[in-house]
């Protein structure tokens, strides 16, 4: 039996990063029309190019089986549009004040849905299916036949299955971080890769690993233009922040109190920590206040390169920018050939 031809008013060339993300990271040289510098990891090539002609492939979203063509184009394209105001809203105005509800639901449909597709989740999906049969070849025998990995359809079958499944809890994932705005200051830029939601997490759990939507500690972080990024955290990271704060709040009036009633040594000694104590106090209520405030949050040249090599660390291929700055992939490579490609399940 024949499969039916594609609806001829469906596109068949699908970004799996969206034109208003790239958008944001790229020069506008006509009305309308917007290009990007690119950073292509496997060999290092760096070129312009618009942003219709970069992240994207043939019928990426869609599949034919038995007859049957399926495709999650026009149903991810309503998400997209939905989130696209909101995003537009944040960008301009620099700030999370006046979001609602429906906007940050239809932004964290956006980012579980960046999460989920990609070619970084395909492969991620591919080498895990390898190393299960590797493991069980190296139990059963090198000739069995196994046949787990399957064939590219085969993945890409399974990709939007996960998408149809779990999307929705994702998205339930992502409602249950706080939601930081970060701005880079001036003479910085965020990059952004071809998987841009990235993750990283400061604790550690054993084989059990520390990466995943829900893991206590994850900090998840989303690009969303060249001075703009989305961060998503969990609850714990500004609690125990606020919590550092109320600490530095006691010792700040404990010191102003010796400054006053002290004597001698002991008033120089808590005059002479005053200073100290004030910064402390400024550093750790600086992100809790701007989160309940809905400010941005300063992020500086540090703060920048951390983030930017996540971008590097989880693209599968292509890291963009505004100007073509690319030193730091450059470097991450260099050091680790790892990071030509995108993150890998581990299989301890």
């Amino acid at each position: 039996m024949r499969a039916p031809a594609a609806n001829p008013r469906e596109p068949r060339r699908h970004h799996y990063v969206p034109r208003l993300l790239m958008k944001r990271f790229a020069v506008e040289r006509r009305p309308g029309q917007f290009q990007i510098q690119a950073f292509d990891k496997s060999n290092d090539r760096v070129f312009a190019t618009a942003i219709e002609n970069i992240a994207v492939e043939s019928d990426f979203n869609a599949l034919e089986r038995d007859g049957v063509r399926v495709s999650l184009e026009a149903g991810m394209g309503k998400i997209e549009s939905a989130a696209a105001e909101p995003i537009a809203r944040i960008v301009q105005g620099g700030t999370l004040v006046g979001m609602t509800m429906e906007d940050r639901a239809a932004i964290d449909l956006f980012c579980a849905l960046q999460f989920a597709r990609g070619t970084g989740m395909r492969a991620q999906f591919s080498a895990l299916a390898e190393g299960v049969e590797a493991r069980a070849r190296a139990i059963v025998g090198a000739d069995a036949r196994l046949d787990l990995v399957g064939d590219a359809e085969g993945m890409k079958a399974a990709a939007l299955q996960l998408i149809v499944g779990s999307l929705l809890e994702f998205t339930g994932r992502f409602n249950d971080k706080d939601l930081l705005l970060l701005q880079a200051i001036e003479g910085e830029d965020f990059l952004l890769g071809d998987n841009p939601v990235a993750m990283q997490n400061a604790r550690q759990f054993g084989p059990y690993g520390n990466i995943g939507l829900g893991v206590p500690g994850i900090e998840i972080y989303m690009p969303i233009s060249s001075r703009f990024s989305l961060a998503y955290w969990c609850p714990t990271l500004l609690h125990q922040m606020r919590e550092g704060a109320a600490l530095a709040d006691q010792r700040l009036l404990q010191a102003r109190a010796m400054s006053v009633v002290g004597q001698g040594v002991t008033r120089a000694a808590a005059l002479a920590a005053l200073p100290e104590i004030e910064a402390l106090r400024a550093r750790l209520r600086r992100i809790p206040d701007g989160h309940l405030a809905g400010a941005a949050v300063a992020a500086d040249a540090g703060n920048v390169t951390r983030l930017n090599s996540l971008q590097v660390r989880w693209a599968e291929r292509f890291v963009m920018s505004r100007d073509g700055g690319f030193d730091i992939a450059r470097r991450m490579i260099a050091d680790d050939s790892a990071f030509r490609q995108g993150m890998r399940p581990r299989l301890d």
